[in-house]
């Protein structure tokens, strides 16, 4: 399968990923402990609030795509999916489903989404339960992290989950990023079983959410090629180095702290945060990616071209 180029659907559509906190009840080898040990918000909640206005005014479409730490232990969160969604833009969650089933079934119906990551190294036995709760409420997909140390129990987990009849299920390679306390490595076996593991897609499902960032993955003659962002991921084919990408164009990634990056991938310098709206420099034109992989759906969704 040879790609030259990722062109969104729908143009003038801009997708942040917002790491609102950096507290987490897991504490999982691969996620950098930066992500799970701190103290939850450093920046002005009331200044956080303008700058959420002004992307508001600023772009025609939103989606923002909230993660954490578990951004669920934000005491933030319900007031952050309220301004989105009440301003007809659009908003998704990932989160472990920490919290009670209480608790999300108030926030999922205004969810367009909600990622629900599950991790063998730290198991909730109520997990399916309430993936099962969510995916009755908004569109779900249970994203079992596949490691590698607990293999045994991460197969048996997606199958069971492949049972909940509204509910996708993709199984996760697990990368090594940005100060994961070990390196992740996978057998020969295990190698295998990823490489011809497929997402599970329900027959049933909620009221479909088409999302406006969707894309096409085109080949040299412009035919649209079959396939998806977490299938790239499995079979280890995210290496878009030397590409143009619209990073800052229609991705901003923002930090624990506030500072706002243009991808998830963190390529460039900061661009500004969000404790000070009104001083962001925001970019002009697209840039050449120097990344050797792009680890994140969000990242591989922008509209990029080989050169």
């Amino acid at each position: 399968m040879n790609i030259v180029k990722i062109k969104r659907q729908q143009p003038n559509v801009m997708v942040v990923t917002w790491v609102i906190n950096n507290i987490c009840d897991r504490s999982c080898s691969y996620c950098p402990a930066g992500l799970h040990n701190g103290s939850n918000h450093h920046y002005d909640w009331a200044l956080a609030k303008q700058f959420w206005q002004q992307l508001v005014t600023k772009y025609e479409n939103i989606h923002v795509s909230i993660a954490g730490g578990e951004p669920s232990l934000s005491p933030h969160l319900p007031e952050a999916i309220d301004i989105i969604h009440d301003s007809n833009n659009s908003v998704g969650i990932t989160s472990n489903l920490t919290r009670t089933e209480r608790y999300f079934k108030k926030i999922a119906p205004k969810l367009s989404y909600l990622a629900a990551s599950y991790h063998p190294s730290s198991p909730d036995e109520k997990f399916v339960d309430k993936a099962h709760t969510v995916s009755e409420l908004t569109p779900t997909t249970a994203r079992i992290m596949m490691d590698s140390r607990h293999w045994d129990h991460s197969v048996d987990v997606y199958e069971r989950l492949t049972q909940v009849p509204q509910l996708r299920v993709e199984p996760v390679r697990i990368l090594d990023w940005e100060g994961g306390r070990n390196p992740h490595v996978y057998s020969k076996e295990q190698e295998q079983w990823l490489s011809t593991a497929q997402d599970h897609i329900p027959s049933k499902q909620p009221s479909a959410y088409k999302a406006n960032f969707e894309v096409d993955y085109l080949d040299s003659t412009g035919t649209a090629l079959d396939t998806n962002a977490n299938q790239q991921i499995l079979q280890g084919a995210t290496n878009y180095q030397g590409w143009s990408c619209s990073l800052g164009l229609e991705s901003l990634f923002i930090k624990e702290s506030g500072a706002i990056r243009k991808a998830n991938c963190h390529q460039g310098s900061v661009i500004g945060n969000i404790n000070r709206p009104h001083r962001i420099q925001w970019p002009t034109a697209p840039e050449v990616c120097e990344q050797s992989l792009c680890h994140c759906v969000t990242d591989i969704m922008m509209t990029k071209e080989q050169l």
